[in-house]
């Protein structure tokens, strides 16, 4: 944990178990720098936040105890924000660096270092260093929520735990439903352009490349990896992709590689050493493992994929009001849950995002739809079927799918109101699309995010 925005650095570092809830966490954080808990705070985890109960009126926010940290951080990397004192907002990065067993007889949680006095709260004075001791910290930290260790959680999906906060609010049991075995899914895994361009960018890796200080491509060689790579932004199946711009500043910018690079190096197709990056370890698991290896390093991809679409809370407002890129995708995997036997128009989710906006341009619920079914196509999720969407068979699906939705978000309006004036423009878009199915692979990927969200 580090105070940020501080010189020299005030930082701690703990152990702590993974199963101690948010709530739990800022009770240690509050010892380990000495504050004196008088001034609410809240936790930030890519925009979504996590509160107590004086703080619970606002979007996206949710109770600080809701949750346990490995369900928010399941993953070496994976890090929030911690913001005390919401006028001087003291922020404080807090990063996994590793998950271990914990050791039979030890006692958790204990701080194993750090350095700096934290600042004193409420002060004006200028901030004036001094040493930090550990013991001191320890000896605080024995009257602390969670210095036993709690009950055991079930294992954690760790490529898909945590995408969607809001998801994991509902207790939804999800019907029966059979997935293919792994043993059969490696193959398809490995024929998706996800994979396949992933590969493609660890080899271009190779023994190193050089990165920029925030850790990506240098611009110049980022393009040129996009064009040879051929690592254009998702598209709808049979849509041409588009040509990457002729210039950019970061590689971040770039609509493919920008997204595929974090979900690289967090699937370790790609490592990141200091200023240089390399073919990750997972290249080699990839090559040598078994089919449950394979589809591991397809999850992760699609993982971060997903994690770096929606992080930030990217919101295109013109394309539908009021919903970002995280509820997006959250719609579209529910949706796509409910699908496993039969072909659907590929821009059905225009339908529902029309239906949560209530307003808005029919274009823009088509485009939203298209930017998250790309990336479903993008891995293998959805494929085409070579047929148009049959009319009749859309109509049916989106007065089915409408009214599920109406279930669960109370104040809707009917589903025939909704298709008949709000949604017309959009049914007519959706008619006149292509037709796509769910994969063998797409129906064991979609059920396993939604039971890493808590559905079962």
């Amino acid at each position: 944990m580090t105070l940020t925005d501080f010189r020299p650095a005030v930082w701690r570092r703990l152990r702590v178990p993974s199963a101690v809830t948010l709530g739990e966490l800022g009770d240690i954080l509050q010892v380990a720098f000495e504050w004196g808990g008088d001034h609410l705070h809240l936790f930030d985890a890519d925009h979504v936040r996590y509160g107590p109960d004086p703080l619970l009126d606002g979007p996206d926010l949710f109770h600080e105890d809701s949750v346990r940290l490995i369900e928010v951080l399941p993953r070496p990397g994976a890090a929030l924000h911690y913001i005390y004192d919401l006028g001087d907002e003291w922020r404080h990065l807090v990063e996994v660096e590793d998950i271990v067993p914990a050791e039979p007889d030890a006692r958790y949680p204990v701080c194993v270092g750090g350095a700096e006095k934290a600042p004193e709260e409420d002060s004006y004075e200028p901030y004036v260093p001094g040493a930090f001791d550990p013991g001191t910290v320890n000896k605080a930290l024995d009257g602390v929520a969670g210095r036993d260790l709690p009950e055991g959680l079930d294992e954690v999906d760790a490529a898909f735990t945590g995408l969607f906060p809001r998801l994991a609010q509902l207790e939804v049991v999800l019907p029966e439903r059979e997935t293919s075995p792994v043993s059969g899914l490696a193959e398809p895994a490995a024929g998706s352009q996800l994979v396949r361009r992933a590969l493609a960018l660890a080899d271009w890796a190779g023994s190193g490349r050089a990165l920029t200080p925030s850790g990506l491509p240098r611009p110049a060689e980022a393009l040129q990896a996009e064009i040879e790579l051929g690592l254009a932004a998702p598209v709808l199946p049979g849509e041409e992709a588009v040509s990457p711009p002729g210039k950019v500043k970061s590689a971040k910018d770039l609509p493919g590689l920008g997204v595929l690079w974090p979900a690289a190096v967090e699937a370790g197709l790609v490592e990141v050493r200091g200023s240089k990056a390399v073919a990750g370890p997972a290249v080699r698991r990839w090559e040598e493992g078994d089919a449950g290896d394979r589809v591991e390093v397809w999850a992760s991809l699609l993982g971060g994929v997903l994690r770096a679409r929606t992080r930030g809370g990217r919101s295109d407002r013109r394309a539908w009001a009021r919903d970002d890129a995280r509820e997006m995708f959250s719609i579209t995997v529910q949706l796509l849950d409910q699908l496993p036997d039969q072909p659907f128009p590929v821009l059905l989710p225009a339908l529902v995002i029309g239906a949560a906006s209530g307003y808005g341009r029919p274009e823009g619920f088509a485009r939203a739809a298209a930017d998250a079914m790309g990336v479903w196509a993008l891995a293998g999720v959805i494929e085409p079927t070579g047929d148009p969407a049959d009319p009749d068979v859309a109509e049916s699906l989106m007065r089915e799918l409408l009214e599920d939705y109406r279930e669960r978000g109370p104040g809707l309006v009917s589903p025939s109101a909704l298709l008949r004036e709000i949604l017309k423009p959009t049914l007519a878009v959706v008619r006149a699309g292509a037709a796509v199915r769910l994969t063998a692979l797409g129906a064991y990927g979609v059920r396993r995010i939604l039971v890493a969200q808590g559905w079962g």
